[in-house]
């Protein structure tokens, strides 16, 4: 597993443990919401990588091409979702919280923050990639 993971995944379990202290339900549910966008953003990209190694199986390229844009449509509505979704934890957390006492500066976010407050969509995606390549790892998320 990365560094970005390991760490991705260790705020993501310190965020967790607070939110479950304080039996938040309102901030659990933001946060299996980001968990849900996160994992399936990460097999969307799969789906595309797979699809790209298949692209001589298709009739057409045409046929490839247009299933690949409905994948690079899709992967596009789920980024911003994500991208949403990171920002509604975080302004929960912040709000709710001590920020450096119970959760730390970038809240859910463990890359530069100027990242994702320039919404730096490669950036963010590669946080969203590390988070959910550490879920998966540590169990916390099935592939089906």
């Amino acid at each position: 597993m990365s560094k970005e993971a390991e760490k991705a995944f260790e705020r993501y379990t310190q965020i967790l443990k607070v939110l479950n202290e304080e039996k938040d339900q309102k901030g659990l549910k933001f946060l299996e919401d980001l968990i849900n966008k996160c994992t399936e953003y990460f097999r969307i990209i799969a789906e595309q990588k797979t699809l790209k190694l298949r692209e001589d199986k298709f009739a057409t390229r045409k046929d490839f091409a247009e299933e690949y844009g409905s994948l690079d449509e899709l992967r596009t509505i789920l980024h911003n979702a994500l991208i949403s979704q990171i920002k509604i934890l975080n302004r929960y957390l912040f709000k709710n919280y001590k920020v450096n006492e119970q959760i730390p500066l970038g809240g859910i976010y463990t890359y530069n923050l100027d990242s994702l407050t320039n919404e730096d969509r490669r950036t963010i995606g590669d946080w969203a990639f590390s988070l959910a390549e550490a879920l998966f790892k540590h169990h916390v998320v099935t592939q089906d």
